[in-house]
């Protein structure tokens, strides 16, 4: 048994924090964890059940049930656990949880994307699904002693584009509703403020109280810093924007407007989500790009769109217009009305 000396816990660029553990035979472990408290618990966990480094002993037919326990540790404390489980018990099933695990191959594992596929599951939801599989052969070799796994072909599924995807406003309501009744109603306000200005999460967390004009009726958001650089705008407080911004108003011009950052908002949003029955990737930049697309919808041009989202280039807007074809009909009287010029 060996037992942690020295430890740090960091957080990468991609938002991925990480649990560096050095042990006093010399070895050193390095934990992919979800959140800050995730690795406080795992290093916890280390402190009081050291590491274990002895010989492994090879246990022949480790099924899919016994790598259940295994996985249930692996998410217990994350945000997604009940999620992941669910997932990982759904795979387990399709197997079976008296198969050994070194014996599901690329076949087998070709017959669950089919079978995924036939009820409907997004590429995305499907990916995920494997990564629950992956863990159940890494605990067939941690936890089962199984020395050698059958390899896998790689699944080359075609991914969604998530961008595309928009809030509905009866998915905006039931979440709202959902975040007021379990008393987040900061989160409710900021779901709907996102929603109607559609600036960048940065762009709102930055906000103070010297940056919202409540006489005027405007917000001035900054891209990046207080600068004059393009993405800077002024922008005119929309009557639902103004409504869920004003109670969280400071008294102090040089204090933030909404005291929420980025990990507690989002899995607020998600566990809203979650318990409304909806599935969405990426719910807080779909936000920004349900404002893009309302404004698309009404006919405003790629270059007022540009300015209002305090986007770099027009092509980064193309995307937010969408052709009526109500409009076809016009195209048509005017090509069959010029055709008597032949």
């Amino acid at each position: 048994m060996t037992a942690p000396v020295q430890w740090r816990i960091t957080r990468r660029s991609n938002g991925q924090w990480v649990l560096n553990v050095h042990f006093d035979d010399g070895k050193r472990s390095q934990l992919s964890c979800d959140s800050k408290r995730h690795a406080e618990q795992r290093l916890a966990d280390l402190m009081r059940s050291p590491e274990p480094h002895a010989p492994r002993r090879k246990r022949a037919g480790f099924t899919v049930g016994q790598a259940m326990p295994y996985l249930e540790a692996h998410f217990q404390g994350m945000r997604s656990e009940r999620s992941s489980l669910i997932y990982a018990r759904e795979v387990a099933e399709f197997f079976g949880m008296t198969t050994p695990v070194n014996e599901i191959g690329t076949t087998d594992v070709d017959r669950l994307v089919d079978h995924l596929q036939k009820k409907g599951n997004r590429p995305s939801t499907i990916k995920n699904k494997l990564c629950k599989f992956r863990l159940m052969r890494e605990a067939a070799v941690r936890e089962g002693g199984v020395e050698s796994l059958p390899p896998l072909a790689k699944q080359r599924l075609k991914m969604d584009n998530l961008q595309e995807r928009i809030w509905s406003p009866d998915e905006l309501r039931l979440v709202c509703e959902n975040l007021q009744r379990r008393n987040h109603h900061q989160e409710a306000a900021l779901v709907v403020f996102l929603a109607e200005m559609g600036p960048r999460f940065s762009e709102a967390e930055r906000l103070h109280g010297a940056d919202v004009d409540l006489a005027k009726q405007s917000v001035r958001f900054f891209k990046v810093k207080k600068d004059n650089k393009e993405g800077n705008r002024v922008l005119r407080l929309t009557p639902r924007a103004l409504d869920a911004i004003t109670p969280y108003m400071p008294p102090s011009p040089h204090v933030r407007v909404w005291n929420l950052n980025y990990d507690a908002f989002s899995w607020q949003v998600e566990k809203a989500l979650e318990m409304c029955g909806i599935d969405m990737a990426r719910p807080i930049h779909a936000l920004r790009h349900t404002c893009g697309s309302r404004l698309g919808m009404a006919g405003r041009s790629v270059l007022e769109i540009k300015a209002w989202l305090g986007h770099k280039t027009t092509g980064t807007c193309e995307r937010y217009i969408h052709m009526d074809t109500t409009r076809l009909a016009g195209c048509y009287e005017a090509l069959v009305t010029g055709a008597s010029s032949w």
